[in-house]
């Protein structure tokens, strides 16, 4: 079953909230005595089976019948689909209800707005611990430029180096 919860007004920053209600079928082991007689009675009297087996007990055959339940704060009405396709409609006037579902709307958002920034802190973090990748070599003049300056520098320092410390040539007799 599918529960809706519509906001009041589409000027608010509230968004629609959805609730999904299901009902694990249980282990064949496990299933209750009642609920075996009820099916064994419902194939004795020629009767389709119910499609989730939760629709035998008491506490939760109304969920197993509904499809989905609208609570539309817009337009002040309940709306239930039923299995069966058919709708019920009724106004949504307790004004109990009415803050309840309000303040359902505001907490669910607000949790999200917390889950989002706290999604985009861990984000932050992880790119501020992240090592930049630097971008691949390119191949090419590129490289030649490189060595040309590289060039160019040991050139102007060995130049400097011979005007300071001029070189001399001197020959050692007997060797």
């Amino acid at each position: 079953m599918l529960v809706h919860v519509v906001p009041p007004t589409t000027d608010v920053q509230l968004a629609a909230v959805v609730f999904s209600i299901v009902f694990e079928d249980l282990d064949p082991v496990a299933t209750p005595s009642t609920w075996t007689t009820q099916l064994h009675n419902l194939r004795l009297d020629e009767l389709e089976a119910p499609a989730l087996v939760h629709a035998l007990d008491k506490s939760t055959g109304i969920l197993c019948l509904l499809e989905e339940v609208t609570f539309d704060l817009s337009t002040s009405t309940i709306s239930c689909r039923l299995i069966d396709g058919s709708m019920e409609q009724w106004p949504l006037v307790a004004e109990r209800c009415i803050q309840a579902l309000e303040r359902v709307l505001q907490d669910v958002n607000e949790s999200a707005l917390a889950l989002e920034r706290e999604t985009e802190e861990k984000q932050r973090e992880r790119r501020r611990y992240e090592v930049p990748l630097l971008p691949p070599p390119t191949k090419g003049s590129r490289h030649r430029k490189q060595r040309s300056l590289l060039m160019t520098l040991v050139a102007s320092v060995t130049q400097n180096y011979n005007i300071i410390f001029p070189v001399v040539n001197v020959q050692v007799a007997g060797l």
